[in-house]
């Protein structure tokens, strides 16, 4: 018990790690399954990757190619993107993500730096929401077992049967 009290507590590091810790928090909070849980966790973390990267340009993209306006907020980018892919994934929390987000962008100054970063983040989510919108993960279970008069089949059927299709998130090409 004393581990998952250590865990649920925010990190207040920086924005990148509170919002992780807010996407982590969301998808347990919805009682999402595990498998559900780490694609959300990853979408975010991958909006959030993709904006800071086009303020910065020091890695290679995920899969954007976007130009961002010099001198943008990256911290307001980072939470601009986690906070639309959150609100969009757990429309239930929109509340509470929203507190968030307002405590994430307090500390930035008002101008046009802050604004071109929230617009920024904001366009990136919307982008990766987009890519990963058909990605597989909602394709329905069509697993039957094969039955034979005489044979033994689980009554349970394997959870995420489809969950192999799903386009990855790092590989190209799993072939």
């Amino acid at each position: 018990m004393p581990l998952l009290m250590a865990v649920s507590t925010p990190l207040m590091a920086d924005v990148v790690m509170d919002w992780n810790d807010l996407a982590v928090g969301a998808g347990s909070k919805a009682g999402a399954s595990a498998f559900v849980h780490t694609r959300n966790v990853a979408i975010a973390n991958v909006s959030i990757f993709e904006a800071v990267n086009a303020i910065d340009r020091r890695y290679t993209p995920y899969r954007l190619q976007i130009a961002a306006v010099p001198g943008a907020s990256r911290e307001a980018a980072a939470a601009a993107a986690a906070h639309l892919v959150l609100v969009r994934l757990y429309p239930d929390q929109a509340k509470d993500l929203d507190a968030a987000y307002q405590t994430s962008l307090a500390p930035v100054s008002d101008g046009a730096a802050k604004a071109q970063g929230i617009q920024l983040g904001e366009q990136v989510a919307a982008q990766i929401l987009a890519l990963r919108a058909n990605d597989g993960s909602a394709a329905p279970n069509l697993y039957r077992p094969h039955t034979t008069p005489g044979a033994y089949v689980p009554t349970v059927f394997p959870v995420a049967s489809s969950w192999g299709k799903v386009m990855p998130f790092g590989l190209k090409d799993v072939a």
